[in-house]
Parts: structure tokens; sequence; C-alpha cells
């Protein structure tokens, strides 16, 4: 359960869930045993492993090309193994090699098909994509302040409140560390799988039941008469007719893919990391756009969105909003606001962004139903003003973006935040002037 990657030999937290689930790989009993022991004996190092990945990611370079070796060599094979050509097989190790009765009666190559467990195409290599996860989670953290001050308003000394979980890394191993990730480890980790299209992103990001996520697919609430699009070869290559690889039964496909549950969600948070990160530094728009064409499904669209929003891309967020069209809570949260009317009270919730900037180019003053402005600045500041501005069809543009404004800087029932905005209050001032 530890991460062996060149010099370093790292036990993550990825790791260590994985090894309870026994999701990684299927281990004999007696070796469950010991890492159990080993398991209690390296928990109070936990921590310095924490502060040691990001050192490593941030000052130790051959244990970053060993890193960026292995994941060159997942994306070589991935390509291969989605061309049909066959792949360079690894040597078994010793716990692969069957010695169990299962062996005296299968044989030895039946026994080992069976304790091996399919990888995807559709999701990278579960061990790098768990370490790239953890080292994510704790740069994460990392950028926490230490401590918060509180100050006492009766004039006796201030109090200061310590996080649980700090790291204590400096400033500059933190950005060392995010900058290898953004600009090396992440761009060669997004080729080490085939993503799925947009029309599948179900198989992704699931309705939430109320309870825990199987890890097995089969148990998707899809119907089984429904089909999937094998277009983009994401699944693996067979030589069928053409007809048969357009359209498969549901059941069928999803029992072939068996997602990992824990590699789909760590999947889906570092190609989100990936495209905030990189939009926050506000380069290479173009290259976040190939970026939703091809993993679009893997995003998160609330913090895409946000983050898009944040450095005002039209073009970024009309892609979005294309995505968001397969997602099934997009398509709740639009039916929820199609039906509201005059008299029904909508509060704002993170998963309605991309319902209310779709809402707004559709919007019409002049048909019935409730007011969304009062909606729209308790989405503030996740939904930005311009966006208010520059996507909004209603026929009376400028008064509506004028009420808005008005609402948003409400000395009372606006917002506190956009109430400290310089530009946004010499914005709307200059929108009095003109009104008089």
């Amino acid at each position: 359960a530890s991460r062996v990657c060149g010099t370093a030999s790292i036990r993550t937290g990825a790791s260590k869930r994985r090894w309870h689930r026994g999701d990684s790989a299927v281990a004999e009993e007696d070796e469950s045993t010991s890492a159990d022991a080993e398991d209690a004996s390296v928990e109070s190092a936990e921590e310095c492993d924490h502060r040691r990945l990001i050192d490593l990611a941030a000052n130790d370079d051959s244990w970053k090309v060993n890193v960026l070796k292995r994941l060159e060599l997942y994306a070589q094979d991935t390509e291969k193994e989605s061309n049909g050509e066959t792949t360079t097989s690894t040597p078994l190790e010793k716990k692969d090699v069957p010695t169990s009765f299962d062996a005296f009666l299968f044989g030895g190559d039946v026994t080992t098909l069976m304790r091996k467990k399919k990888q995807s195409l559709a999701l990278p290599p579960g061990e790098m994509t768990a370490m790239l996860f953890d080292l994510v989670d704790h740069l994460s953290t990392d950028f926490l302040p230490g401590q918060i001050f509180l100050d006492n308003e009766s004039g006796a000394a201030s109090k200061s409140v310590s996080f649980s979980k700090n790291l204590n890394g400096s400033g500059d191993d933190t950005n060392m560390a995010t900058e290898f990730l953004l600009n090396d480890a992440l761009r060669i980790w997004l080729n080490t799988f085939r993503p799925l299209p947009w029309t599948q992103r179900q198989a992704l990001w699931r309705k939430q039941s109320g309870g825990p996520a199987d890890a097995s697919m089969a148990a998707s609430t899809l119907d089984d008469n429904m089909s999937l699009s094998m277009a983009s070869g994401s699944i693996g290559t067979t030589k069928t007719t053409a007809i048969e690889r357009e359209k498969r039964n549901l059941r069928e496909v999803i029992e072939e893919m068996e997602l990992d549950a824990e590699t789909r969600i760590e999947t889906c948070r570092l190609a989100t990391f990936y495209f905030t990160r990189k939009c926050a530094l506000r380069k290479g728009e173009e290259h976040l756009a190939t970026l939703i064409d091809t993993h679009g499904s893997y995003l998160d669209l609330h913090q895409c969105l946000v983050a898009a929003g944040k450095v005002h891309s039209k073009l970024l967020i009309e892609k979005l909003l294309q995505v968001a069209k397969n997602d099934s809570r997009h398509r709740e949260s639009m039916k929820h606001l199609k039906n509201a009317d005059e008299n029904k009270l909508i509060f704002y919730e993170p998963q309605m962004l991309s319902a209310l900037l779709e809402m707004l180019s559709s919007l019409s003053t002049s048909s019935g139903g409730f007011n969304p402005t009062t909606l729209l600045v308790s989405a503030y500041p996740d939904l930005q003003p311009w966006c208010v501005k520059e996507m909004s069809s209603v026929e009376n543009a400028n008064s509506f973006y004028f009420k808005y404004m008005s609402s948003l800087l409400h000395h009372e029932e606006g917002n506190d935040a956009a109430r400290r905005d310089r530009e946004l209050v010499k914005e709307w001032c200059l929108m009095l002037s003109s009104q008089e």
C-alpha cells in the first residue's frame, strides 16, 4: 500500500483507503494480516509522509523524473491499446503466482486472470492517480493559514484558532510542487486514459441516492434499454461491425468498464484541479477549451464555471454549458427553475450555477413567472456580474442589469463582498449618473 517511485516510498491517504477497501489489488490472506500490522506501525509517521510528498514534488529532481517516466509509459500503453496494439506485459509479482487450491482446479493462467482486475481505458492507472490525488489534496490544505486571529471586542487579548491539519510547508515548496503538477505531471497524466465523451458523463457523476457509491458500475440507475455511443474508442477495441461498435447494450458496457469508485472520484478531482489552476493563471484559453472538448465529462461544472467567471472567459463558460446539457443535476435544476412562479421562493445552491447561466440566455422580462433578480444576487460571487450583463438576452438589457446591480449593492439587502469591490461600485455609480 505504499507509493514506490524511484528514490522514495510514500504512504499516502489514498493508498491507506485503498488498502482497507481492497480496491487496489487482491492480496493473499496471510499478506493482509502482515499489512495490518505494518499499517498500525506507520500511523504516527503519516503526517510526516504528507510533508515529505510535497518536498519530493518540489525539490527532488530524480523522484520527479521517475514519476514522469512512469506516466509516459502509461500514456504510451494507453495509446497502443486504443489502437488495438498489444502492450508490453509486466512480469508477475510473487503474490500473483497462484499457489492455492484454485491453481490445482483451474490452472495457473485461469487463476491469474480471475485475480487480475481489468483496467478500463476510461480511467487512468489507479496507483499513480492516487499519489497525484493526495499531492493535490495536501497542496490544497497547505494554502490555508495555520491560524486565524479573532479580535475580542471587550478589549481582552485576541484569540487564535488553529487548524487541526497544518502541513507547515513553505510557500516556495507549495508553489514549486504546484508548478510540477500543472506543467509536467498532470499534462502527461491526461494522456494515460481515453476520456469518455460528454454523452457518458452520467457514468462518472452519478446521482446521489443517499448511500455510498458502489464500486461496480453495474449498479447504475440507467435503464438497460439505453445505449452508449462507442465512437470515441474509450472502451477496448474489438473486431466487430461498425453498427455493433456504435451501439451496445448498456449493462454489457458497464460491466466491461468496471469503473473503480476511488479512481473515478480521484480522476475527476485531478482534472478539475488542472482546469481551475490553469484558468487562474489567465493563460491558454484555447488549451482549456480543447480540454473541455476532450475531458469535459470529468470536470466539476460548478468549480470550473466559477474559475472561468473570475477570468472573464465567455468562451470557456459557453463550452462548459454545452457539457452541462449531459449532466443530470443540471437538468434537474433547469426543470426546477422552469417550474418556478412568482409565489415560489428559490434559494441558490452551487449545483444551480450552470442552470442560472443557461437561464440568462433565454430570459424574457415580458413573460410571466418569478423575478430572477433575487436569485441572481444570491449567486454572487459564483455568478459574476459581467455574466449577467453579457449573457442575458432580455429586451431591455441595460435596465435589467441596472436593477440587478442596485439589488447587489443595496446597503441592507445587498452583498457585503460586492459592496467592498471598488470596480463594481464605480460601475454602478456611472450607471446611476447616466440614468439622471
